[in-house]
Parts: C-alpha cells; structure tokens; sequence
C-alpha cells in the first residue's frame, strides 16, 4: 500500500513542501526528508518537524537547499549545499562550515556537485570544472582539475555518486558520460554512447550508482533506462521499456532489503531483482510496474527522493 503525505495548511506537523527532493536516515537517528526545508519524519504519526541547522546561533534550514548528506561519524553528517560542504551534529544540531585547503590556497566548495565517502576516510566532493579530495581525518586536500582529469566533461561539472568497494570512484552529470577513477592506479576513463558498439553505455546523463554484491554497478540514466557496468569488460547493458521497464526517463534507484531494485521514473515506480549475469543476451528482467492505477499520487516521481528504510 502508498501512504501519501502532503503539505497540510493548517498545521505544523506535515510535510513543508509538495516537492521532495530526497530521504535519508543517519545511523541511530531519525529519517530526514528535504523538500522546501529540512525536516524530521515519524513513520508511527506520519508527522514532520523543522530540523534545525545552526550555524553561528543562526537557522539556516530555511534559507538553504541541502543535497544529500554522507555520515562521517555516529553523530556527524556532511552536507553540501548553496553554503558549502558543512560538518553537521545530529544530536547538537550545530552546523560547521568546513574550509579545505591545500598547500597554497583555501579551495572554495560553495558551487558543489554533491559528495561521497569511500572506505579509507576520504571524502570526494565534485566541484565546478573540478573534483575536491579530502581526508577526513587530516584535512589533507587534493584538488584534481576535470580539464586534466578527462578528455571531455561537460560544463555542468562532476557529480561523485559511488564508491566502490574496489575504491573506484563513479560519477557522471548531464551529457557527461560516465566517469571512473582509481586513485590507488591513477586510472581514469570517461564511457560515451557509441551507437556503433551495442556494448556501450545507453545515455550521456547517470546518476544513482549501486554496486552489487557480485560487483557489477548499476545505475540510472535520463532517458536511456537503467544500465549495468562489468568493471572487468567495460561493457554496459541497458534494459529500457522493451524490457518492461514502466519509463526509460530514470529519477531515482534504491534497493530493499529483500534485494529487490526499486526504479523511480516520471511515469511510475518498476521493482525488479538483478539477475547474476545480466549480460547474457538469454537473461531477461521480470519488471512489476506501479503507477496512479496502484495508488502512487503521481506517476512522476522527483530525482533522487527515494529511500528503504
């Protein structure tokens, strides 16, 4: 069943804004939700609260759009937003603007693409026209330029998305391919749509990398349904609506507990289980499709607002 929370004049307690932008949970804390402001949700009342974000004795969760935050600590999330990447206390409430610098320069991070984590303690920030390292625990920075980086990126930047559990970091943006970097090797390449070579990835624009427990990376694209990457092959497939998929125009992707994806598009909701070998060309998706039908509010949905509990 959909349970469906809305903005409700007259009271405190719902959702501030009809346009969520996404869900998440710290560990031992509360679900937080960020449509028009950030806000705490009680899944037993269905009620929401203003989660304040204090900086210098001022709130400015009201003020400012948050992207998804990576939890550095039992009690500390990292944001990024219009004010930066901010250190944040769960507990406390506090907000701390991070500066990170190099061996020459403080490196601004206010026109932000959005961060990652990986394993060693490194957070990795995308930046306009570069990509930011820094160690969490040091505050050793390394600022890789995208111009250097790889032959040809976009102007709308580099969005990290996926750590691997190899270290291989994932991202992509608008019309940028997808893009991998080891930093371990130093290696880096950058996947285009070839129509030529049916091995290649379906869309320019990525987002929402999972890796699966066999390693195989799966992710959205915007318009080209949802692909899976072979980081041994470097082949991609794609499975789009002539395999069921409900939209090709892709917003969102989570797994659940049972294994199951789930697939957010701008025509409803497609829940399938990744096959152990989905490049062989015998193998086919069973996709169950959602939509207005099935008691969704809305058949589109809204980029990155997706999260199992």
């Amino acid at each position: 069943d959909f349970i469906h929370c809305r903005v409700l004049n007259k009271t405190s307690q719902s959702l501030a804004g009809n346009s969520v932008h996404w869900i998440n949970r710290p560990k031992n804390g509360p679900i937080i939700v960020l449509s028009s402001e950030l806000q705490t949700f009680e899944k037993k009342s269905n009620t929401f609260s203003h989660l304040p974000v204090l900086v210098n004795g001022e709130d400015v969760n009201r003020s400012e759009m948050w992207n998804p935050f990576n939890q550095a600590a039992d009690e500390e999330l990292w944001l990024t937003g219009r004010l930066g990447v901010m250190s944040y206390n769960i507990k406390t409430r506090q907000g701390t603007i991070l500066q990170f610098r190099t061996d020459t320069a403080i490196v601004s991070t206010t026109d932000n693409e959005g961060l990652v984590l990986d394993a060693a303690g490194r957070a990795w920030i995308g930046i306009y026209q570069y990509i930011l390292s820094c160690d969490t625990a040091t505050g050793q920075t390394n600022v890789y330029p995208l111009k250097d980086f790889y032959d040809s990126v976009n102007t709308h930047g580099f969005v990290p998305f996926l750590v691997s559990s190899t270290g291989v970091l994932y991202g992509g943006g608008w019309d940028a391919g997808v893009a991998t970097f080891n930093p371990q090797t130093g290696k880096r390449k950058l996947y285009h749509v070839d129509k030529r070579n049916p091995s290649a990835v379906s869309n320019e624009s990525s987002h929402a990398f999972i890796e699966a427990a066999n390693g195989l990376i799966w992710f959205a694209t915007i318009g080209g349904g949802i692909n899976v990457f072979d980081p041994v092959s470097e082949k991609f497939r794609a499975f789009t609506t002539q395999d069921g998929l409900i939209h090709n125009f892709v917003v969102s992707l989570v797994e659940d507990k049972e294994g199951y994806y789930w697939v957010g598009t701008r025509a409803g909701l497609s829940r399938f289980r990744p096959p152990s070998n989905p490049f062989d060309p015998e193998v086919k998706i069973k996709f169950r499709n959602y939509d207005i039908a099935d008691g969704l509010p809305s058949g589109a949905l809204n980029f990155l607002a997706a999260f199992c509990d």
